[in-house]
């Protein structure tokens, strides 16, 4: 009976090893394969909406079945499609023509411009392109200090760099009739200075002659009448320089030419033609003398009245 035992122990051991499979292995299961490429290639592979962390051109291995395929490029337009793919096949994508997204140049003059495209500020400001624009009408708006919003709506295309040139407008406050009086027997009521950025008329000798910018001079003997730069007289220091413009319209459109230290300080109180001005701040005026009077004897001191435009944009000289 021992010797029997022993004997049957291996027999068991055999057929165990020999039952844990009934037939041949499945080769094809439930998935095959789907080769995917690019032109550019470098895409990113989406199967059913997820990342595969694999680009193009890569093999991806998937479930039987139809797959919504997505490639994505920074600089281009994402591709969509649906894929068959059978198993234990290898299916073929591409290569793919991936088509370039849109993008806007924005430039100014003068340049430093906010850039807000469809009411949200970029952050950029000009010059500057906005990039991986996808196909349609944009609005752009570019804001700067002391200049008129700009608004143009662009249209898009893909794969097309779309140049935006904008000539930015300043703004301008316009003054009229602003009355000055000359500097000799006046009285407190009679100021004789002008301060070009408000309109406002101010005493010479008063606190307010730190915003005088010009002012109305006369000789104590009669001999010299002058719209002058603050500068000239010892207890001012604003400094104003003055240019001929050889014309009377004050609404020509005619800009003026760059100051230079060959401009004059001082205009005649008779002078009929405007006066292009740059004052201590860096900002153009264009003046002229509209009327006059007085100056016939003591208490009839001579005055002269002024219109000018000024452009509140620093050395900006459009007009």
């Amino acid at each position: 009976m021992k010797k029997l035992f022993l004997l049957a122990i291996p027999l068991l051991i055999l057929f165990t090893a020999c039952s844990d499979d009934d037939g041949p292995l499945d080769s094809g299961g439930t998935t095959g394969n789907l080769f995917i490429s690019s032109n550019p290639s470098g895409a990113a592979i989406y199967i059913d909406g997820v990342n595969t962390n694999k680009t193009t051109p890569d093999t991806v291995e998937v479930e039987e079945g139809v797959k919504d395929v997505e490639l994505r490029l920074d600089g281009y337009t994402n591709y969509t499609t649906q894929v068959s793919v059978s198993a234990g096949q290898t299916s073929v994508l591409g290569p793919i023509e991936m088509t370039a997204l849109g993008s806007i140049v924005v430039n100014s003059t003068p340049p430093g411009a906010a850039i807000i495209l469809d009411g949200v500020n970029t952050g950029f400001g000009t010059p500057a392109t906005i990039s991986n624009l996808i196909a349609g009408d944009y609005e752009i708006k570019l804001q700067f200090a002391n200049y008129e919003e700009f608004t143009q709506v662009v249209t898009v295309t893909d794969g097309v760099e779309f140049q935006l040139n904008a000539n930015l407008v300043p703004v301008y406050s316009t003054f009229s009739s602003v009355k000055i009086w000359e500097t000799t027997g006046t009285t407190a009521d009679q100021p004789s200075g002008v301060d070009l950025s408000t309109g406002e008329a101010y005493g010479i000798s008063t606190d307010n002659r730190v915003n005088v910018d010009i002012y109305y001079f006369s000789a104590s003997d009669g001999s010299t009448y002058l719209v002058q730069s603050a500068s000239e007289h010892s207890n001012m220091t604003r400094e104003t320089l003055f240019f001929n413009g050889g014309a009377t319209n004050l609404n020509d459109g005619a800009d003026s030419p760059v100051a230079t230290n060959s401009w004059a300080v001082s205009m005649s109180d008779r002078e009929s033609n405007y006066f292009f001005l740059y004052d201590q701040d860096g900002n153009y005026s264009k003046l002229k003398i509209s009327d006059f009077g007085g100056g016939t004897g003591p208490g009839d001191p001579a005055w002269v009245e002024l219109d000018w435009i000024y452009n509140t944009a620093s050395e900006d000289r459009q007009f």
